[in-house]
């Protein structure tokens, strides 16, 4: 039995972040999550980190403030990361938001984050915008808006940084460890092996996103529901033709619904939808008609785009951590976190409820501030603000992809995928790579993925299974084929670092290719 002053429940980017506070503060605390690293919410949003232009209809302007707030912070602490994106807001007649609201929206966005880094918005007169986009379709075209925001191409490694950091301020990881029992006498863990340890605390705050009101059934007395999140999904297909340089977040024509097409490693990520669910947590994926919807949307706005359901690469779905809200639009459900207090469950826990990418940091500052008050404990100050994550880097600069491949003889196509999936760590292994020769042998041709990742990220990256390395730490899984071809090439090297022998390995890989199926078009 281990005693911590904190355990946080769920892995998630909320976790990983207030792990790190509570770390980066000097408390003594453990990260336990039933699965991997970003296996859940985390990695099924839009991947971008924006004040939440839209929530300004519902008069969030503290939401909208603290979100372009935070952004700013990520641009600064984690270039390697996120980075800044223009979006364009097509205007078209009979549309919900004509030019003078979407004027009067990009004003106070600019308002609102005035100390940004970022240029201010512009309006397009028509045949600016045409010229722009020439594959846009004109009837009614009353012109364009263009803002910045950013995109986070690859949330999984702003978790795993994060955790990362937390773990080097003494934070102890417990992956792939189930919670099975909760209460006074402590916090229960299976591992996959059906091993149970009890973990002892002096709080518990439950950071599990949807599962939130799964966990605390498990405390014994009734909790009122916390929980009412909204499925949203995503396609992924190739670029077509005719679209501008800046992302679009356009209204849907079904619906009214703003959505978004967002170029994306090298693809195009089209989404998300907003659908009340009561399906399976740990199951849910797009629907064939939620994907359709998304087709057809882009085919009204682009119509020589001509996408169907078979040039979908991939998919992805979740569902929002969002507070329980019975009724109203779904839209109008607030993006606000709480955390909440749990006096009824007869020892100290706490459960976050709502929350947002973008947010993640200013999250875990409130959250931990209410730990050191709930504890009693003399108040230390926030350092999460001021610190980089550990993979900060400027290679993400023009450029740099072809000087980082002359310097260690490696391809350009490698020298990029390095710097954009781990930043300053791809110095680290490319040195590895140019060490040991064998392992400059590029294992995904799509990516330029090298050999020498595979054994950097099993040594240093808390990596279980195979897909943890394929979907969460090397991303090579989110491009067309989804590392389906890369699969024998990573299980060759990660066997004798794993210990795994010929059964283990046929048992990875079949684990990892029944994964890929939530992620394909249903039939």
């Amino acid at each position: 039995m281990k005693h911590y002053q904190v355990l946080i429940l769920g892995a998630g980017v909320n976790g990983a972040g207030i792990a790190r506070d509570l770390a980066m503060r000097g408390l003594s605390c453990a990260l336990i999550d039933k699965a991997d690293l970003c296996n859940g919410t985390s990695a099924w949003s839009t991947r971008l980190i924006h004040g939440g232009l839209r929530y300004l209809e519902y008069y969030e302007v503290d939401l909208v403030r603290e979100s372009l707030r935070e952004r700013e912070l990520l641009l600064r602490n984690a270039p390697h990361l996120v980075r800044p994106l223009p979006l364009m807001i097509p205007i078209y007649k009979g549309a919900r938001r004509g030019p003078l609201l979407i004027w009067a929206g990009m004003l106070a966005y600019d308002i609102l984050s005035f100390d940004k880094t970022v240029p201010w918005h512009r309006m397009m007169l028509p045949g600016a915008v045409k010229k722009s986009t020439p594959g846009l379709r004109k009837e009614g075209l009353r012109g364009a808006a263009v803002y910045y925001d950013c995109q986070v191409e690859y949330a999984e490694r702003l978790v795993v940084e994060n955790a990362l950091d937390a773990r080097r301020y003494g934070c102890d990881l417990y992956l792939y460890r189930e919670v099975v029992e909760l209460g006074p006498q402590g916090v229960r863990v299976k591992n996959e092996d059906g091993e149970v340890e009890l973990l002892t605390a002096d709080l518990v705050i439950n950071v599990t996103g949807p599962w939130v009101d799964q966990l605390l059934q498990r405390c014994g007395p009734s909790f009122p529901r916390q929980m009412g999140g909204t499925k949203g999904s995503h396609i992924i297909v190739d670029s077509f033709p005719g679209l501008p340089q800046e992302a679009l977040y356009v209204e849907a024509s079904a619906d009214g619904r703003p959505y978004f097409i967002v170029p994306w490693n090298d693809q195009l990520l089209i989404g998300t939808t907003d659908l009340r669910s009561d399906e399976d947590l740990d199951t849910v994926r797009a629907s064939r008609a939620e994907c359709q919807y998304l087709i057809d949307e882009t085919n009204k706005l682009y119509p020589q785009a001509n996408l169907t359901l078979d040039k979908i690469h991939f998919t992805y779905s979740g569902i929002r951590p969002l507070p329980h809200t019975p009724d109203g639009k779904t839209a109008a459900i607030t993006r606000r976190h709480q955390v909440v207090d749990h006096p009824e469950a007869g020892f100290p826990l706490l459960s976050v409820v709502g929350g947002k990418l973008t947010t993640f940091r200013s999250l875990a500052e409130e959250a931990v501030n209410k730990i050191f008050k709930k504890l009693r404990l003399p108040k230390q100050k926030c350092r999460t603000g001021q610190r980089p994550l550990p993979g900060f880097s400027l290679l993400h600069e023009a450029n740099f992809s072809k000087l980082f491949a002359e310097r260690h003889g490696l391809s350009v196509p490698s020298a990029r995928h390095l710097a954009r999936t781990y930043g300053a760590w791809a110095e680290d292994i490319a040195v590895l790579a140019n060490q040991q020769p064998e392992l400059k042998e590029t294992i995904c041709a799509r990516t330029g993925a090298l050999a020498a990742e595979v054994v950097w990220s099993c040594q240093r990256e808390e990596v279980t299974h195979l897909e943890d390395f394929m979907l969460r730490r090397s991303l090579i899984a989110w491009q067309n084929g989804q590392g389906r071809e890369a699969v024998d090439a990573v299980l060759r090297l990660m066997a004798p670092l794993k210990g795994w022998d010929a059964v283990r390995c046929a048992q990875e890989k079949e684990r990892f290719l029944r994964r890929l199926e939530r992620f394909r078009v249903p039939d």
